[in-house]
């Protein structure tokens, strides 16, 4: 049976303003730009301007990645076609610095913060010399199975280490050098939509998870909470309490989320230390460090309230539990 050949395809078109005329420079960008993107006005802020655009898509995901030398991108009423379908951006800021001013919001973008567009509004742009922005392109219908309400997110910042905002950065930069490289077609949806489940979850991390509107999935929510319970896993002061304050969300919904699985948020909280627990144990790199060292990296206080818990888990002490792996 022959093997089977692997499709690969380069989806990946480059302009830039190194083929331009200096004269009139600036206005034959914009109309490449335009023609290409969006309808925007770029204002340089220095006389020798530059720009470059790379375009590509997963599936039906549009990407962009533009560098500029110090400038404004304006879309005004004007820019605006009412008829064209709405489409979404969100905005990472890659390299340098940039500020945006987008639906009374404004945000201020270091390198790795995020932010969302609304291309059927008026919006600003500024980039600082050197910077470089990727855009991930969402079409309207797209996005209301992510964010139920992008509207209350435009122009609002998500930080660069907020939630799961750097795994979405981290395969963005991946997908580009793929789609370089030459990108198979199979698996285009399924990165999609793993990359807009990493980027909602985030915002939901960071403004609450019903976003401003709608229901969040119980799936996600739990994820959310999840995601949450272990980044703090490791804290002694961290209590299961501030998961709803935190999350914004209602305490009966968190209890709801847990009690479906027949599981308290308190016994979850306290079953992931008592694993984290075993698995040191269990790790050669942690034999030089004590039991209550152990104890106390997994969020416990006290090591005679460590010790006990873990024995009424795992039937040992957890020294003999050490011993035995």
């Amino acid at each position: 049976m022959p093997a089977r050949t692997q499709v690969t395809r380069k989806v990946i078109e480059s302009i830039s303003t190194d083929g331009l005329k200096s004269v009139g420079k600036v206005e034959a960008w914009n109309q490449v730009y335009s023609g290409l993107l969006a309808a925007a006005d770029f204002i340089p802020d220095e006389d020798d301007f530059s720009a470059g655009l790379m375009l590509g898509h997963v599936g039906r995901l549009g990407l962009a990645r533009l560098a500029t030398g110090r400038c404004t991108i304006r879309r005004t009423e004007n820019h605006i076609d009412a008829t064209v379908p709405q489409l979404y951006s969100f905005i990472i800021q890659a390299n340098g610095k940039g500020s945006f001013v987008h639906r009374g919001n404004s945000a201020v973008l270091n390198p790795g913060d995020l932010t969302l567009c609304d291309h059927h509004l008026p919006h600003t742009r500024s980039l600082d010399q050197g910077a470089e922005i990727l855009l991930i392109r969402v079409p309207a219908e797209i996005m209301a199975d992510y964010l139920p309400r992008p509207d209350i997110l435009c122009g609002r910042r998500l930080p660069a280490g907020a939630g799961l905002a750097s795994s979405a950065r981290a395969l963005v930069r991946g997908l580009w050098r793929r789609l370089e490289e030459g990108q198979s077609p199979d698996y285009e949806e399924c990165i999609a939509h793993h990359l807009l489940e990493l980027i909602a979850t985030s915002y939901a991390m960071v403004f609450g998870p019903a976003v401003g509107g709608g229901d969040v999935p119980d799936g996600r929510a739990m994820m959310i909470v999840q995601n949450y319970i272990e980044d703090r896993l490791h804290d002694p002061d961290f209590k299961s309490s501030a998961i709803a304050r935190d999350l914004r969300m209602m305490p009966r919904d968190v209890h709801h989320l847990f009690a479906s699985n027949g599981e308290s948020v308190r016994s979850y909280l306290l079953r992931r230390r008592l694993e984290e627990a075993a698995r040191r144990l269990r790790d050669p790199r942690w034999r030089g460090h004590t039991i209550a060292e152990v104890a106390h990296c997994c969020g416990f206080v006290s090591t005679a309230v460590f010790a006990r818990t873990f024995r009424a888990r795992y039937g040992v002490a957890p020294t003999d539990y050490r011993g035995a792996h």
